[in-house]
C-alpha cells in the first residue's frame, strides 16, 4: 500500500511542471481585458506616397504605367512577383 501512493506521488509530481507549463503556455492565448492607461506607443507614420487631389485628377482612364508615374511618382513597393501586371 505504502508503495503504490509514492508511485501516485511521484507521478503527480513529475506531472505537475508539465500541467503548469500547459496552463500558462494557454492562458497566453486568451484575451484579457487591458486598462486604457496601459498602451502600447504607435507613432503615426505616412507610409507610401501621398497623393495631392491635384495629381489624382490629372489620371485618366487609357494612361500607360510610364505616364500615371510621372504624374503620381514611382511607388513605394514593387512588387516583385507580377511585374507584368496592368
Amino acid at each position: 500500500m505504502q508503495q503504490s501512493s509514492r508511485s501516485a506521488a511521484l507521478r503527480i509530481t513529475r506531472a505537475l511542471p508539465l500541467l503548469a507549463l500547459l496552463a500558462m503556455s494557454v492562458g497566453g492565448c486568451s484575451s484579457v481585458y487591458v486598462p486604457s492607461f496601459i498602451k502600447v506607443y504607435q507613432p503615426d507614420i505616412a507610409q507610401g506616397n501621398v497623393l495631392e487631389p491635384q495629381q489624382v485628377a490629372k489620371v485618366q482612364v487609357g494612361m500607360s504605367k510610364s505616364e500615371v508615374n510621372q504624374i503620381l511618382g514611382t511607388p513605394a513597393l514593387q512588387d516583385i512577383f507580377h511585374r507584368n501586371q496592368r
